[in-house]
């Protein structure tokens, strides 16, 4: 095979690997950041591993913007016509989602020096949006 062809093949199965690494709460852009550098990636190595891209020559990089067309193409193509479809990738990214990170904020008084505890809880109390301050109404 030559690496385009291996090229080819490595795009056309990339998809599953794409959808491990992104997360279904992501826009778009984020999306296709990361489909673009997992193929830049695999377009790399899989011109390296095939031979056809050797370190300072730049008479190859040729091959390398083949191949890394070819991995770009064969990912898309096979997305939008197998594994989007046949919703494979969608699946993948449900079952790999991590939890979104959570913000935690911290009372005022905590960053003023609250020292134990009970300031800690008192001030959270306090602070908390609709609690009763202990004022008479």
């Amino acid at each position: 095979m030559n690496p385009t062809e291996v090229a080819a093949f490595v795009g056309a199965f990339l998809p599953p690997v794409i959808a491990v690494l992104q997360q279904s709460r992501w826009d778009a852009a984020k999306k296709n950041m990361v489909a673009f550098l997992v193929c830049l990636l695999a377009g790399l190595l899989t011109t390296y591993a095939t031979g056809a891209l050797k370190v300072g020559s730049w008479s190859d990089v040729s091959w390398l913007v083949v191949d890394l067309t070819t991995v770009w193409g064969a990912a898309l193509f096979t997305y939008h016509n197998v594994w989007q479809k046949a919703q494979i990738t969608q699946a993948i990214e449900a079952a790999t989602n991590l939890p979104a990170p959570r913000v935690v904020y911290l009372p005022a008084p905590l960053a003023a020096g609250a020292q134990t505890i009970d300031e800690v809880r008192a001030a959270a109390h306090l602070a908390a949006p609709g609690a009763p301050t202990g004022a008479a109404e």
